[in-house]
């Protein structure tokens, strides 16, 4: 098992690179998914907020 404070600080720095790209490719799914299902604009900023999701950062 590899503990956080034994990986290397470059191995840090990628994982959270790692991470935020897919935290970003999931949050452009969910508004996706919420656009398609919304009944109009008010409803998907409406829906959007509710999930804590800001249509206007991409």
């Amino acid at each position: 098992m590899t503990l956080a404070h034994d990986v290397p600080v470059i191995g840090r720095a990628a994982a959270r690179e790692q991470e935020t790209k897919h935290h970003a490719e999931q949050c452009s799914k969910a508004m996706r998914t919420v656009a398609d299902h919304a009944v109009d604009v008010g409803d998907c900023r409406e829906l959007l907020e509710m999930l804590g999701l800001d249509a206007t950062h991409r």
